[in-house]
């Protein structure tokens, strides 16, 4: 948990036509205007922030966004320190039907060095109000109904041989160091041949976190090494040319998830310097 802050605000909402073609009309969320509290300022003296919605979505139509700035109190004139968008990842049902839910968002874009330079993801909770009223009356009218809720900003662990990974797959710390963790988000590849899915190819990209800049990449060369490696990683330069491939082989897994793919740990077979075709 990197950090955790009140928010005061309202969210809004315009009354549209029903999506489900009954000719009925509703309100549809447009959006949030908020400001951000430390969890101690109960009298919200000093605001951190501000939360909004952008007027167009970034990537994978992320709109949610939370700024912190550099002057205490002065959201609105201070220049942005940092910047966090999210898309929405989860949500869950609010404490009463006058609640808005609770949500889980994933970071997609970050910029600035503060507060949220670091944010993986963004949780709402313990929110209170913010829900429209069920029904409306003349297209297009907007509305803001108030609301509170507390956001949790988590970033990604930096540890890079953390505890709670498996015995069966820990990497003796005496004899080998880490060199460096990535995020990663991409797709896994399976064939089926008769009788089971066999993963035979990955493609994925690597950050140094979520919303943060593409280095590196993730997949299996068509055909095995001459070690018997085929899952390899290619490391960017800041050109975007791909200069350093490490090519593996799994030496064990472990099942932590039952819908989730294995965990594991791979031992190097090959590597290269040379660019590999994008």
């Amino acid at each position: 948990l990197f950090l955790k802050v009140n928010a005061s605000g309202v969210q809004i909402y315009r009354c549209d036509e029903s999506s489900n073609g009954s000719g009925m009309m509703e309100y549809n969320h447009i959006g949030a205007n908020s400001k951000l509290y430390s969890v101690y300022d109960n009298e919200k003296n000093i605001s951190l922030g501000y939360h909004y919605y952008l007027s167009h979505p970034l990537a994978q139509g992320a709109r949610l966004t939370f700024s912190f700035s550099t002057v205490d109190g002065d959201t609105l004139s201070a220049i942005p320190e940092s910047t966090v968008t999210g898309n929405k990842f989860g949500t869950a049902k609010g404490s009463s039907v006058d609640d808005i839910d609770d949500l889980l968002l994933k970071a997609v874009c970050l910029s600035g060095y503060g507060h949220a330079s670091h944010v993986s993801y963004v949780q709402r909770r313990h929110s209170k109000g913010g829900v429209p009223p069920s029904s409306c009356e003349e297209i297009g009218k907007k509305i803001q109904v108030s609301y509170t809720a507390q956001y949790l900003f988590w970033s990604q662990d930096r540890s890079l041989n953390p505890a709670d990974i498996p015995a069966e797959i820990r990497i003796d710390s005496e004899n080998f160091s880490p060199v460096s963790g990535f995020y990663s988000e991409g797709q896994q590849h399976y064939r089926f041949n008769g009788s089971s899915w066999i993963n035979f190819n990955a493609t994925s990209f690597l950050y140094t976190s979520p919303g943060k800049e593409v280095v590196g990449r993730h997949y299996f060369l068509e055909e095995a090494d001459a070690n018997g490696g085929q899952p390899s990683w290619d490391l960017f330069m800041p050109a975007g040319l791909s200069k350093v491939r490490v090519t593996t082989k799994v030496v064990s897994t472990v099942t932590v998830e039952k819908d989730s793919v294995d965990w594991s740990t791979l031992e190097a077979t090959s590597y290269g310097g040379s660019p590999h075709d994008m």
